[in-house]
């Protein structure tokens, strides 16, 4: 099958990564989102990914990273806390949001995972992930890495451009957008507190000092 001659000849040559070590494509720009370091990903793919997630941040400010690598130090962590604490490193999606999503496809041990961050829990839900991996993996089986990543990217811009999503991120946008002023408000708040009790301090010890 295709996709175990693809890793016959990735484990001949193969970087053992842990999240430290992965190349953050934002190093070498913001419009990059692919990080394709032992080069599993065509040019062409890697291209046509990064203009997708880049207009998938303009049109709903969710930022999307992919990462395609042959193998990772399976000796110090599993897959589940690699693809997290990668998240977590690269600090993937606005943090006052929290839209982050992380597509991880490691060759080696044939692991992919789709990590969202929590502002996406209902936008992008754990079913919908599954559905997306089981719908697409055979594409990668029997197709290769171009065609099963495509496919998957493809599917989840086009479950967050449908209206159910963009609604729901709308609303994140907005929640967003009046935190700082809550926040500040906030803030405000208790400063007058702060004055107002400092003002009755003063005006209490004055009086005293008048007998």
């Amino acid at each position: 099958m295709l996709w175990l001659v693809l890793l016959e000849t990735i484990q001949v040559m193969a970087t053992i990564y842990m999240p430290s070590s992965v190349p953050n494509p934002k190093v070498y720009g913001e419009n990059l989102y692919v990080s394709n370091p032992d080069g599993l990903l065509s040019d062409i793919t890697v291209e046509n990914i990064n203009m997708m997630t880049q207009r998938l941040e303009q049109d709903l400010d969710v930022e999307m990273a992919v990462v395609v690598i042959g193998c990772y130090d399976t000796t110090k962590t599993d897959i589940s806390n690699f693809a997290i604490n990668l998240f977590n490193r690269w600090g993937i999606g606005h943090s006052e949001k929290n839209t982050g999503i992380l597509v991880l496809l490691v060759s080696d041990t044939r692991d992919i995972r789709i990590l969202t961050g929590a502002g996406m829990e209902n936008v992008l839900t754990d079913e919908m992930c599954g559905k997306i991996l089981d719908d697409n993996i055979p594409y990668i089986v029997e197709e290769g890495f171009d065609s099963g990543i495509m496919h998957i990217i493809s599917d989840i811009v086009r479950i967050l451009h449908s209206e159910p999503a963009i609604s729901q991120l709308k609303q994140i946008n907005r929640t967003a957008m009046m935190s700082p002023v809550i926040k500040y408000a906030g803030v405000i708040i208790v400063i007058v507190i702060i004055t107002v009790t400092v003002a009755m301090l003063i005006s209490k010890r004055r009086r005293r000092t008048r007998y």
